[in-house]
């Protein structure tokens, strides 16, 4: 995971943004920044998140 870190990083500019979407599936977390990397979009498991859901974390009402 690590070297895909740094990897995502060389290629977007910025880390991948875990919120704890995946912290129980760390396999999810490393084939979703994977295909991150293969498809050219950062990781960002926010924007993976409804915009309801979003509103919901960003009050702190949604924790992982």
């Amino acid at each position: 995971m690590e070297n895909l870190v740094k990897r995502h990083k060389e290629l977007f500019g910025v880390d991948p943004i875990f919120i704890g979407l995946f912290w129980d599936d760390t396999e999810k977390q490393f084939d979703g920044v994977s295909d991150a990397i293969d498809n050219g979009v950062p990781y960002d498991e926010y924007k993976m998140l409804s915009k309801s859901d979003q509103e919901a974390y960003d009050n702190g009402d949604l924790l992982f």
